[in-house]
């Protein structure tokens, strides 16, 4: 029987999110893996206190996986959505010896590094005028997508570079809903609302910012 394995415990992870770590993967440099990053403090908290957390940390790592591929398999089933460009791609399950990964594609810029964050770029003053364009068309697709998106953040987004000079602006986290009841999956309009909080999130960071053109900012 083929088992594919990947050893990742003595590697330095490329990223760290709230509830997982990055990693290049050992043989693509195209792709990254995904693994859970454990909740479960490593002192004595309690006995109830401790179940809690190991229950929490399941939800967490059960849901991680499976509202992100459920909505990313939504995104093609039936009329194509808008956003499925802005979406990096996902390769599926790997076994490692941290647990189960999530292989997604790698977003980078023209160096090869992975790919700057909308915080990043907004923080060190490089929206110019035509990303700036090209954030409001990727806000308005977020905004008219049917997909549940329930992490937006700045740092969930990344402007990917092509070595051609295309640039477009990607999501990399933030698929499925996040909470224990998954109201967004049942609201059409909690799910609008939850996302144009987020594109007035980054209007505001814009703003804040200085960042041209402020007088033409759209209505969202």
């Amino acid at each position: 029987m083929y088992r594919l394995f990947f050893n990742l415990a003595g590697r330095k992870p490329v990223a760290v999110g709230k509830t997982r770590y990055i990693y290049e993967h050992p043989d693509n440099p195209d792709w990254l893996i995904k693994v859970h990053r454990s909740m479960i403090p490593h002192q004595n908290i309690g006995i109830f206190k401790t179940w809690y957390a190991r229950m929490e940390d399941r939800f967490v790592y059960m849901t991680g996986y499976l509202r992100e591929l459920a909505v990313y398999l939504d995104s093609r089933y039936g009329a194509p959505d808008g956003i499925i460009k802005h979406i990096a791609p996902i390769g599926g399950l790997v076994d490692t010896d941290l647990g189960i990964g999530l292989v997604v594609s790698a977003v980078r810029d023209r160096s090869g590094k992975l790919a700057p964050t909308l915080g990043q770029l907004i923080n060190n003053g490089q929206i110019d005028e035509q990303r700036y364009q090209k954030l409001m068309l990727f806000l308005d697709i977020i905004l008219t997508s049917k997909l549940v998106l329930g992490d937006l953040n700045l740092e969930n987004v990344v402007l990917e570079q092509l070595e051609d000079g295309t640039e477009e602006f990607v999501l990399i986290d933030g698929l499925g809903e996040r909470t224990f009841i998954p109201i967004q999956i049942f609201s059409k309009r909690i799910r609008h609302k939850r996302k144009l909080k987020f594109v007035q999130r980054v209007m505001d960071r814009l703003k804040a910012a200085k960042v041209i053109p402020l007088e033409q900012q759209p209505g969202f």
